[in-house]
């Protein structure tokens, strides 16, 4: 038996794989074994990326943020952080449990401060998921003084 582990990070839909095992057989001294596995997404973030377009210093902007499970098992978020704080909040009290096939709606708030030019931070959810501990979700804005 042979046991395989490929990294899904980043993959997204069908994610193929090949591994080339070498053999004592000198008429055969290697064999390919093609793999192919579908991923499947367990936590859907909507939207993918959170952009708050062009905000002004000094002003609050919100935008909502849904979490939906699309996992077969029950999910539960354990936290949710942003980062950097000062900048990013996200109004959710964990923990959050999300039966399969339901989604929680949250609202983040962007307070840019005297943050200048562009804004790039994320916001990290953490999950009691084994194969899915942390789930990043990148925010962006651009910050003007007008």
């Amino acid at each position: 038996m042979i046991e395989v582990t490929m990294s899904t990070r980043n993959a997204r839909h069908t994610l193929k794989r090949q591994i080339d095992i070498k053999t004592n057989d000198p008429d055969v001294p290697e064999v390919s074994v093609y793999l192919q596995a579908t991923v499947v997404e367990m936590l859907s973030v909507s939207p993918p990326i959170l952009n708050f377009g062009k905000v002004r210093q000094g002003l609050t902007y919100t935008k909502e943020l849904t979490l939906t499970n699309t996992s077969k098992t029950v999910l539960v978020i354990s936290g949710i952080e942003g980062n950097p704080p000062a900048v990013l909040n996200v109004s959710a009290e964990c923990p959050i449990t999300i039966e399969p096939g339901q989604s929680h709606t949250m609202t983040v708030t962007l307070a840019p401060g005297s943050t200048k030019s562009r804004f790039h931070g994320y916001i990290s959810i953490l999950t009691e998921l084994e194969f899915l501990p942390r789930k990043i979700l990148r925010v962006a804005a651009q910050i003007s003084r007008e």
